[in-house]
């Protein structure tokens, strides 16, 4: 069995619904993988590697925030196109759709950070979208993204046969990014069809499946590349997009020193089984939370979902009308359409 199996089932494996490239900071949105990027088999040869990832970050235009409510609005619009004018239709009879990342948030896979999230139902699907943090330190933020973004950049290629190069700039945000549905059950409760959304970093060139790209400080007193509570998030978001390859950058202070790669299969901690499970059901009973708030409204209006910083506890607040926080959420096209 794989390391996946024995959660199969209550999060069974996720079945694509669609592929979309992004561009121009998430302005430009087009169907199709072209840019599908693979990682560079060659790197894990390399020694004496050492990647500046704050390399060129002057130069980068770091538009985050924006950028998400580009890509969110513009998705959106076609998946509801494309379903013949139906969310639901098109997401198979989907009861949820958030990015991949605020259902780990919603499951509590980062810990007991101060997040909010809004939900509202579209199609008869409930749409949940995270605010963007603007509490956190905004410039740290940025850099990290850049990091990790940069990594990735470096390491991959159209073809997965490119050398390292640090010349290689990252001028832009073009990803590639996929739409899933995943099913969450819960014993004797029942099932929940979630779709979900996600950037694939990258696809391994033998197997053309996808792989996660991170990076993680090492340490001198530990013999493991990635930390428990990191591994428990990575982990997560692999089960739910099904990918079993993590390539890992070891990282000294702002540089990239070594390359390695895991098969979850051989990495998966018995720590961690607890704690996804304890996910899940987090999810689940939010979820229940969720749905019943709005069955008890009319389906209307939109509710808050917050939690405060060092509490485990999500609330839920009502309203019955869209809220104004909810339509900076995305593009005035998407709010004239929907709102």
């Amino acid at each position: 069995m794989d390391c996946f199996g024995q959660f199969r089932d209550t999060i069974s494996k996720p079945t694509k619904v669609e592929g979309y490239s992004i561009f121009d900071h998430g302005g430009i949105l087009k169907k199709g993988v072209d840019n599908q990027v693979y990682v560079n088999s060659k790197i894990f040869n390399v020694k004496n590697i050492d990647i500046q990832l704050d390399r060129d970050i002057n130069l980068y235009n770091h538009n985050l925030e924006e950028s998400k409510v580009l890509l969110r609005s513009k998705m959106l619009l076609d998946l509801h196109k494309s379903g013949g004018n139906n969310l639901k239709r098109k997401l198979n009879g989907t009861d949820f759709f958030l990015s991949r990342e605020t259902m780990c948030n919603i499951g509590n896979v980062y810990g007991c950070s101060k997040t909010t999230s809004w939900a509202f139902v579209l199609d008869d699907v409930i749409v949940i979208v995270k605010e963007y943090n603007k509490d956190k330190d905004i410039y740290k933020n940025i850099e990290l993204n850049y990091f990790d973004h940069y990594f990735a950049n470096i390491i991959t290629s159209k073809d997965g046969l490119g050398k390292l190069s640090y010349n290689k700039r990252v001028s832009n945000l073009d990803h590639y990014y996929e739409v899933s549905t995943t099913d969450i059950s819960m014993p004797k409760k029942g099932t929940f069809k979630v779709g979900h959304y996600c950037k694939v970093d990258a696809f391994e060139k033998e197997t053309d499946l996808p792989v996660k790209i991170e990076t993680q400080n090492v340490s001198q007193s530990s013999s493991r590349s990635l930390t428990l509570p990191k591994m428990a998030s990575i982990f997560f978001k692999c089960l739910l997009g099904d990918i079993h390859t993590v390539v890992v950058g070891c990282k000294k202070d702002r540089s990239i020193c070594e390359v390695k790669k895991y098969l979850l299969n051989n990495i998966m901690y018995c720590e961690l089984s607890g704690d996804v499970i304890h996910c899940w059901q987090n999810i689940y009973k939010k979820f229940e939370e969720i749905k019943e708030l709005f069955h008890k409204h009319g389906i209307k209006g939109c509710i808050k979902i917050q939690r405060d910083m060092g509490k485990n506890i999500l609330s839920l607040e009502y309203f019955d009308e869209i809220q104004p926080e909810v339509r900076k959420l995305f593009t005035d096209e998407f709010c004239k359409t929907f709102f």
